[in-house]
Formats: structure tokens, sequence, C-alpha cells
């Protein structure tokens, strides 16, 4: 059960749904489109992400259970969740009918974002977020669940004249696909406006596919045509563990490869004349900064990055005069999940280990943390590699974002 108390929905939203709820499983109900184009886009997640067998996935907004259930029976090990309430028992009775082995839980996105991150490897998001009060919330969620190289798709409606025509007039009061009020006009997204939201999430976009509908075969059919309904594909960047990470994500060698040693040279020159080429800081961190700074707390960078990268990346941000230390993965003669670049910087600042905070986003952070005696937190809101869930890290916690860190800090402190 969620326990925010500021949910990204909309009550009007969820009632809706929830007073058509009883019907969700019925192919000839309001929710037959549902069932028409489910085939259709199971077997485009399908085959963008590779075969859903053995694969973890996440419905975000799963209803009544449609998509989730036919994951299952693909042979995924299905999460589906929903802040409806009715459309989640109606998919927990189908369940028990069906035997399907769809763990449906009462939660919000956001909420499970901050509680099991990148924990999915894959996250479907279909015919939500025209619906929620702010969809890049959603989006970014979507991001934080998936593990890296995890792909996440979104299925919405564009906003245009023609979108308004035939996905509101046509299918609403025409056609009767749908019941009236079911879609706002204003709530529709631009798939620019969309991409722009999973880029800000760190997703890089991989395919945009349309579904188009036909009234004389009545027949659903996915194309090019994205002017009405249209689903994009995602992928979460390959950028954890550095180069070997990099080389391993785009060529699948790894270091016993002959030409590793090369193409790692050869990398990492590339990477140092392009340090800070759309690099950027994380939304909610500059405050942050401001806001310990205010309170007469030192920070600083510890990273496995060589100091001959971090260093300048940190002044062509802007924070070099600002930072306490910056401690590359060369500095000292370990490098994390050693504890000696942290006993390092917190000696160079003159706090004690007890008294320093490490916030990290790899499992290797925590273990140099704990090493070194310092409490630790995770940032949900980072890379988080591609090993175990943050959960199972033994951190002191999990935020979402910069701002529920300095929260974490703030309570600490009393």
């Amino acid at each position: 059960m969620s326990t925010d108390t500021n949910l990204n929905v909309d009550p009007a939203e969820l009632a809706k749904f929830s007073a058509l709820a009883h019907r969700w499983w019925d192919p000839t109900s309001e929710f037959r489109p549902l069932h028409e184009i489910n085939p259709l886009r199971l077997a485009h997640i399908e085959k963008l992400a590779g075969g859903l067998a053995g694969k973890r996935i996440l419905d975000v907004g799963c209803g009544g259970g449609i998509l989730a259930e036919a994951m299952a029976a693909k042979g995924a090990q299905v999460t589906g969740i929903d802040l409806a309430d009715k459309p989640l028992k109606v998919a927990m009775l189908h369940k028990i009918e069906t035997g399907s082995r769809v763990d449906y839980r009462l939660v919000s996105a956001e909420d499970l974002a901050a509680e099991s991150p990148a924990s999915f490897d894959v996250v479907t998001c279909m015919e939500l977020l025209e619906h929620v009060p702010d969809p890049p919330s959603t989006v970014g969620a979507c991001a934080r669940l998936v593990k890296p190289g995890g792909r996440v798709f979104f299925s919405t409606i564009n906003r245009n004249a023609k979108a308004f025509l035939f996905a509101i007039v046509g299918a609403e009061y025409v056609l009767n696909l749908l019941p009236k009020g079911t879609h706002e006009y204003a709530r529709f997204i631009r798939p620019s406006e969309l991409a722009r939201a999973c880029r800000e999430a760190g997703l890089a976009v991989t395919d945009l596919t349309g579904m188009t509908y036909n009234p004389l075969t009545k027949a659903y059919s996915l194309g090019r045509d994205v002017d009405v309904n249209y689903m994009l594909g995602t992928v979460r960047a390959h950028v954890s563990k550095g180069a070997r990470g990099m080389l391993y994500a785009a060529f699948d060698i790894g270091t016993g490869h002959p030409d590793f040693a090369a193409m790692r040279e050869e990398f990492l020159d590339l990477y140092a004349d392009n340090l800070c080429v759309d690099t950027r800081l994380f939304p909610g961190m500059m405050q942050l900064l401001d806001r310990l700074e205010a309170d007469d707390i030192a920070w600083g960078v510890v990273t496995n990055k060589f100091e001959r990268f971090a260093r300048p990346l940190i002044d062509d941000l802007g924070l070099g005069k600002r930072a306490a230390v910056v401690i590359g993965g060369d500095t000292c003669p370990r490098a994390k999940p050693f504890p000696d670049p942290l006993l390092f910087a917190a000696a160079a600042m003159g706090v004690a280990p007890m008294n320093t905070l490490y916030v990290g986003d790899d499992e290797r952070d925590v273990q140099a943390a704990r090493a070194a005696g310092m409490p630790v937190v995770v940032a949900g809101y980072g890379y988080l590699g591609d090993g175990p869930p943050p959960s199972l890290w033994n951190s002191d916690g999990i935020v979402s974002s910069p701002a529920e860190l300095e929260a974490w800090i703030a309570e600490a402190a009393r």
C-alpha cells in the first residue's frame, strides 16, 4: 500500500475506471479495444525486449491485468501496480481463476521506485500517462525502476487535431469504442514531449511506432503513423562501471578479450576530449549543494573515475572551488570498494568517518562506506549498476531525489 501523501494521481480518473472495473475482462465491453490491441503490443514489446521469458517485468498502471497476465504467460516474472483499488481487485480475482502468477500491488510507481530502484529488466506503462497529473514524474519513476540496459515501454496518444477527431470524437462519440469522457484532449502528449521527458530521466529512445484502427475492417495495426496512438520504446543507458562497463555494453567484450586494453585506452582518450558534452547535474542537486553550504556542511566527491577526468569535470560544472575534496580512483593505492579513498577524504576535510555521510549509487559504494565506518545512503535516482537491487546492499537508506536526500540529512542532524 502506498503511503505517499503527494501521489501523482487524479481521483476523478481513478473513479472513472473503477466504475467500469467489473467489466474489465469482458472482451465485448468498454474494454474491447484493450483486448484487441493486446496481442499487437505484447508481440511488439517481446520483440524489442529480446524475449520476455525469465525476465522480471513491471506493468505500471496495470488495471485489470490484461497485459500483465499475457506477459506472465510468456514466462516472465510480472509485477502489476495500480492506484485504482477496484480494477486491481478484479485483476487479483482473475489471477485466481486462470492460475496466473502475476504479483499485484496497490502502490504508485514513485513509491515503488524509492523502495526498489533498478529492480526490473522491463517496465511497461501502457495508456496511463494521459491520465496522470504529472507524466514526467511517472516517466522518471519508470526510469529508476528499470535496471541499466533494461527496456521501458510507453504508450499514449498524440496531441493534434487528428488525434482529437479520431481518439475522442470518433472513438467515443461515433464508433462508441470507448465510453464518453474517457480522454481529455489537453492531457494528450506529443511524441517530442514524451521523448524529452525520457531523455531527462536517463532513458534513450530506441523505437517510435504508431497504432492505427481501420473502422472498415475493424482491425488494429502497427506502423509509422503516430498521429494518434503510439508506442515509445526506450532503454536505460549503460553508464556504470566506467570504461569496462561501456565496452561490454557496446561491444560485448570483457577484460579477458585481447583487444580490451587497446579499446579501453581509445575510449578514455575520446572520453577526455568530450568530458562535459551534455553532462549536467541531476535535477535538484544544485539546490542541495547550496543548502549544505548555507548550513556550513562541507561536501566533496569520491569517485572511481581517474583524477585526470574527475577534476576537469567538476571544474567544468562550476563546482571546482566549492568542493572540499575531489578524490579519484587513482588518488589512493586502492579504489572503492576498499575504504581507502573515503578515509582519505574524511581526513582531508578534518571530519571523523562516523560523522561523514557517503552517498553512492553502486553496491561498491556501500561496501566502501561500511569498511570505512561511515553511514551510507543510496541515491536511488542514480545509475545503480546491474547487480543485486539496492534494497539488498545493506545501506542506511535509499533516497529517490536530491530533495529527499536533503530531508534525510536534516532528519539525521536532529
